[in-house]
């Protein structure tokens, strides 16, 4: 029986009464139009499953500590780089800090606070993180770590920095000044280049 375009009414909760195209059944009319809504439903709670991994996968933000000069990175941080402020100040010789003049990628200059200026945790092995010291005064910087010692005075024109490959752990960052109780005020960019 072929029914032209007439509604049809059906007992079915499922159906609603609509027309039924010329030349096909109404069993096959009702056959595809369930296909076409089990997958209307499949394509909604794909865009569901989708939006509320979205929502749960967790931000890998840079953490501050309530002590401000403790942040915690973990590969894909974000925002990169993370800036952070500070002021040089103490009358100890890095040197005596760190315990040592020179390093792999330079001396170990000035003078810093015997307290470190940031402590930095990694979570994770970054392949490649870059730590720059930017400040209107000529300022040095070591940092102690899994794996060692590294200083630096002149990375990017006076100001220093460090770049590579860092092993997860607490690395402690001081930037020292060339003259006792000089305070100038820096910024410390830490980037990942990915």
């Amino acid at each position: 029986m072929v029914i032209t375009g007439t509604p049809v009414t059906t007992q079915s909760s499922l159906e609603v009464s609509q027309p039924t195209p010329p030349g096909m059944s109404k069993r096959n009319y009702m056959r595809l139009r369930t296909r076409a809504e089990v997958l209307t439903l499949g394509a909604i709670a794909s865009l569901f499953l989708v939006s509320l991994s979205a929502l749960l996968t967790p931000l890998t933000q840079a953490q501050t500590s309530s002590n401000s000069n403790t942040i915690t990175l973990s590969p894909g941080f974000s925002p990169n780089p993370t800036e952070l402020g500070g002021t040089v100040s103490g009358t100890t010789s890095l040197k005596e800090i760190v315990g040592q003049s020179d390093s792999p990628t330079g001396q170990c200059t000035g003078f810093a606070s015997t307290r470190p200026d940031l402590t930095i945790v990694l979570t994770d092995f970054f392949n490649s993180l870059s730590l720059l010291v930017t400040s209107s005064d000529d300022t040095a910087l070591a940092v102690k770590g899994p794996g060692g010692i590294w200083c630096n005075d002149d990375f990017q024109g006076k100001n220093p920095g460090i770049s590579g490959q860092w092993l997860p752990g607490t690395y402690k960052i001081w930037v020292s000044s060339y003259s006792k109780d000089h305070h100038p005020a820096y910024t410390v960019q830490i980037t990942e280049n990915r």
